[in-house]
């Protein structure tokens, strides 16, 4: 069987190519934060042994796993903060039947609008 490796880029060229294609793109490099880039970089930059489609895939896999923990780090469970946020409105809800007072059914909007922004995330997730 005839070698075929020339016909394709190494991880480096492949790398290079994201990067520049980040750095054309004033979009896509104005919505990374500047760390993920660096996760990204360390992450990629990892020595990983095989042939070239062994090393790129998993280089890939371990890229999907460290940006899966700076995401945690970066943003928090955003499930957890759904579970969170319901509570806390069940617990208003409470408080306004108590007292149904004006700082109340503020507090008590404010929570229903971090609901619909966690549901947002959660959407996204």
């Amino acid at each position: 069987m005839e070698e075929i490796s020339h016909l394709l880029p190494s991880c480096n060229e492949l790398m290079d190519m994201i990067s520049d294609d980040l750095a054309a793109d004033p979009i896509n490099k104005d919505s990374i934060v500047p760390n993920e880039l660096q996760v990204v970089q360390t992450s990629w930059n990892q020595y990983s042994q095989g042939i070239s489609l062994q090393r790129f895939s998993s280089k890939v896999k371990k890229l999907k796993v460290d940006l899966n923990i700076w995401k945690k780090q970066q943003f928090g469970d955003i499930f957890q903060r759904l579970k969170a946020t319901k509570e806390d409105i069940s617990n208003q809800e409470i408080v306004i039947e108590q007292s149904p007072s004006l700082e109340n059914q503020v507090e008590f909007a404010r929570l229903k609008a971090c609901l619909l922004k966690s549901f947002a995330e959660e959407e996204s997730y």
